[in-house]
Order: C-alpha cells, then structure tokens, then sequence
C-alpha cells in the first residue's frame, strides 16, 4: 500500500503539469489510488473520460467499494461495443470468489471475453496479489483448463494459457506448472507459455517476499 502510494502521488504531479503524459499518468493514478484526495483527482479528470472512469470503478471495487449503479450508468454512457465486458472487469476487480467466479465463467465456459486489450484489462483486474486468499484456489483450476485449450488456435495459447497465467501462487504450483510444460507431447507455444509465466512469477513473489 505505501508503494502504491508513492506512483499515486508522483502519477499525480505529472498529471497535473505534463499535457502529453496526463492520459498515462491518470491511468496509473487510477491503478494506485489509495487516498480521498487521489480519488477527488480522478473522479474530476473521469467526467468526462469514460475509459478512466472505468478504471476508477474498477480500483474502487478492488478496494472494497463495488457500487452497482455507478456501473449501470457507465454502461449508459459508454457506446463501445466491448462495454459489457468493461462492467464485468469492475466486478471482477472485487475481493471476492463470486466475482472471480463470474469472470472464469465468462472466459472459460461461455469464451464471451475477446482477446487483446480487454482481455489483458480483465486479466489484470482478476489476479490481484493483494487478493491472493480468495484466489489461490483458481491457480489449480488454471492448470486443469490448459489441455482443453491446448491446440485451440494462437489466440487461446497467447490469451487464456500465456495472459491468465496466475500472479499468485506458491511453490507447489510452480512445480505442477513447469512438470506440465516439460511432459512429453506438449505444444511447443503451451510450453513457452507456461515456462514464461513460471518466470515472471517467481520473480513477483520473491519481489513481494513470498518466495525465497
């Protein structure tokens, strides 16, 4: 928190007296809000920014601050055709295993989630390290999906297997991970996949002290 914090602050400054950095600067603000005063700033800024706005929304359910009527009226205000999906990403954003559970269901049961951006939006908006409790159950769940979607094109290898790699996790599935993508007979794009995700995994967990 007192990381997030800081880029919060400093994503503040700039914001507010560098023209060509505002979008960037707003957005990351948006990732890392943690005070009144940085959601007085973006609530502002998001008035008449919708995709900001469903950032705000999104970083507030994460903290705790779902609110299905913001969401509604986002919805009303937002022509993009992917705008459903956007609300989908408030929720998901939220600390909680229905949520989770909506968003699984919409990625790998119903596949309504298109790839590219959006989907990297709801990826992020879903693995959030700070919400390891509640989601280490789905790190299990992922692994069991991946011969489903194995051979099912590159747009599933790169963003249901590479994209929702998990950014929680421990040691036991790092190893059932990596003794996946080392078995015999596995797609070479699977296993570069999973071998990539174990990667920037272990990285993450020891930045974050999880991992010696």
């Amino acid at each position: 928190a007192e990381q997030r914090s800081r880029v919060a602050d400093r994503a503040a400054v700039i914001a507010q007296a560098e023209d060509e950095l505002q979008q960037g600067a707003l957005y990351a603000l948006a990732s890392n809000a943690t005070t009144p005063e940085h959601f007085a700033r973006l609530d502002e800024a998001a008035a008449d920014n919708i995709g900001l706005a469903w950032r705000v929304a999104a970083s507030r359910a994460a903290r705790g601050e779902y609110d299905p009527e913001v969401v509604e009226e986002l919805l009303e205000r937002d022509p993009d055709p992917d705008a459903a999906v956007s609300g989908l990403i408030v929720r998901a954003s939220r600390n909680l295993p229905e949520a989770k559970e909506e968003a699984w269901h919409a990625l790998y049961v119903e596949h309504s989630v298109p790839a590219g951006l959006v989907l990297g939006t709801l990826t992020h908006a879903f693995w959030r390290p700070e919400q390891r409790d509640v989601l280490m159950p789905f790190t299990a769940r992922y692994l069991e999906e991946i011969p489903k979607l194995a051979g099912g094109g590159m747009l599933k290898v790169f963003g249901l297997i590479g994209g929702m790699f998990p950014h929680v996790g421990d040691q036991e599935f790092l190893d059932a991970a990596t003794a996946m993508a080392r078995s015999e007979g596995v797609d070479p794009t699977v296993r570069a996949a999973l071998l990539g995700g174990v990667d920037t995994l272990v990285r993450g967990l020891r930045a974050r002290g999880e991992l010696a």
